[in-house]
């Protein structure tokens, strides 16, 4: 029951969320935009909270009997779990010991942001930069005893204490004795309603109980019904793969707001670059780019075939053309040649699929050359020149100096990114950076994919 006598300036445990949320918007608009994709549930099957990327589940006495900075925090804490896909990726893990792992990776992230977390909640720096996967297969190859065994009750909990000595990761160990000392700790609730409950009236005793630890991170359920219940079935893979690219779309275009709001921190982006940049075809951001600038229209007669396979009929884009585009390409010794052969066939492909004229420049410290290419060109044939130093600044003081000439479009910029010498002032023309290689120097303008 709710603690009556406990005074608070809210009217219910589901305000309190509510307004931790929009807390959230106002500090971490991040996590905030994130959090407000989830569907907010009571539910008193869990502990503390719990997601499976459709719904946050919390129990209300939980959040009514700790302050506000934990509440904000176990938002964040949760809306990470569906951004880093550990709702879709447990395959056959047990769940208990996914969940932990689970556990220390976004707690090590919202370490690195700046959230001040809790004594009892799980976090290990030795397990920072680690994935979930890789921190599971530690925890598995420990002994039974060293993380628990969570099927008793509570007052089995405290005889892991016993094995402080275990030989690996004796500060994990530690960390989890002083976990089950704790009855109101961090985590995500426990199991999915085996006994079958709804949550919404169950009694504390109907929920498995693991001595305050976190709990399971609940498996991606499939999307809800029209009535907003989802249904109790294994959802397929294509299913699967929806649900993550729904929260990588929402963990990019949060990351955007956050940014343009000057409040990204800079380890947080790297984790969404690090997220989305391995499961986005730059090719696909490409088309999008040059599609968003292109003078074109749109036909049912043909439908796109990229979407037929998934069962969607939607009309191609039927007049490709563009207007100038200026490529910069980098031709210094720190790229390959194997690498300027890929760009060669980049550029082939995009004048194969629009109507335009490509003006390359080869760029190391200086521009060192120039050429003017159109379809009839096609298949282009390339010398490149340069091999020196890098610099950027060239390749815009170039197209300012013929901007007369050019009917400029936008510019792309082939590049290993191992360079800071960017303009002072950004262009007004889009620009398009593609890159090859690991070196990280995200650029202060335009837009960054890599190959």
């Amino acid at each position: 029951m709710l603690d009556a006598q406990r005074k608070q300036p809210f009217d219910s445990p589901m305000e309190k969320m509510q307004i931790a949320r929009a807390k959230l918007l106002a500090t971490n608009p991040f996590f905030a935009r994130l959090a407000y994709k989830l569907d907010l549930k009571e539910d008193r099957r869990f502990e503390t909270a719990a997601t499976d990327g459709v719904s946050l589940f919390f129990n209300p006495d939980y959040v009514w009997k700790h302050p506000m900075p934990e509440t904000i925090i176990t938002w964040a804490h949760e809306v990470l779990h569906p951004a880093l896909h550990h709702n879709t990726r447990r395959n056959d893990r047990d769940p208990d010991l996914w969940n932990r792992a689970c556990d220390y990776v976004v707690n090590a992230v919202l370490k690195k942001t700046g959230f001040s977390l809790p004594s009892n909640w799980l976090y290990e720096p030795a397990f920072e930069n680690m994935t979930a996967e890789q921190i599971f297969d530690i925890l598995n190859n420990q002994k039974p005893d060293d993380h628990g065994d969570d099927q008793g009750d509570d007052n089995d909990q405290d005889t892991d204490s016993d094995d402080s000595g275990a030989d690996q990761n004796q500060s994990q160990a530690a960390q989890d004795d002083q976990d089950e000392d704790q009855p109101d700790g961090q985590g995500d609730g426990q199991g999915q309603g085996d006994d079958g409950d709804d949550g919404q009236n169950g009694k504390p005793d109907d929920k498995k109980s693991q001595g305050g630890r976190p709990g399971d991170v609940m498996d991606y359920p499939g999307e809800p019904d029209e009535s907003g219940q989802t249904q109790p079935y294994q959802p397929d893979q294509n299913e699967i793969k929806q649900q993550e690219q729904s929260w990588d779309t929402a963990t990019a275009n949060a990351a955007q707001i956050a940014k343009a709001r000057g409040a990204m921190p800079g380890s947080l982006q790297d984790l969404v670059d690090e997220l989305l940049e391995p499961k986005i075809d730059w090719r696909d951001v490409l088309r999008h780019f040059l599609e968003r600038i292109a003078a074109n229209d749109y036909s049912w007669e043909q439908p796109d075939r990229r979407f037929i396979q998934n069962g969607f009929f939607l009309p191609s884009l039927y007049n490709h053309e563009l207007g100038d585009i200026v490529i910069a390409v980098d031709t210094s010794a720190s790229r390959s040649i194997e690498e300027l052969q890929q760009d060669a066939t980049e550029m082939s492909e995009i004048l194969g699929m629009y109507d335009t004229n490509i003006h390359l420049i080869f760029i190391d410290t200086d521009v060192q050359g120039y050429q003017k290419y159109s379809r009839e060109d096609l298949p282009l044939q390339i010398n490149f020149v340069g091999r020196g130093g890098t610099c950027f600044s060239p390749a815009f003081e170039w197209i300012e100096a013929h901007q007369d000439e050019l009917n400029l479009t936008a510019m792309m910029y082939l590049t290993d990114m191992e360079c800071w010498d960017f303009p002072k002032v950004p262009p007004e023309y889009p620009v398009l950076w593609i890159q090859n290689g690991d070196y990280h120097n995200p650029p202060p303008f335009g837009e960054l994919v890599k190959m």
